[in-house]
């Protein structure tokens, strides 16, 4: 399956203008910022690293609204499970069923009830 042309201008041109409405909502060095927005525009993925309360979150949150998509945060701890990162099934006792509730890498997924 053949991908659609892009336009390399248009995509620098589309991350210089994301960047300047994150840079305007949290302080970040501008290489990091680069770096989230590149791997944003390529459908990667990041893992930022740092002190409590240097605005991880506050960066996420700017990029998330900047293009109108979801975020969750992930707090690392030593006891962490799988499930406490991809969801776990719960069950409900008024359907006799089990339930899917997607963890945090389901940023993007629909939620009911949240």
């Amino acid at each position: 399956m053949a991908s659609a042309p892009f336009d390399p201008t248009a995509v620098a041109a589309l991350g210089t203008r994301l960047g300047e409405n994150v840079a305007r909502a949290v302080k970040v060095p501008e290489s990091v910022l680069r770096n989230v927005i590149i791997a944003l525009l390529s459908e990667g993925h990041v893992l930022i690293e740092d002190y409590p309360g240097v605005g991880k979150t506050a960066l996420a949150r700017a990029i998330a609204r900047s293009v109108d998509a979801e975020y969750a945060r992930l707090q690392c701890t030593a006891d962490m499970l799988p499930g406490d990162v991809v969801g776990t099934n719960v069950y409900n006792q008024r359907e006799n069923r089990f339930e899917f509730r997607p963890g945090p890498l389901f940023a993007s997924a629909c939620r009911s009830g949240t």
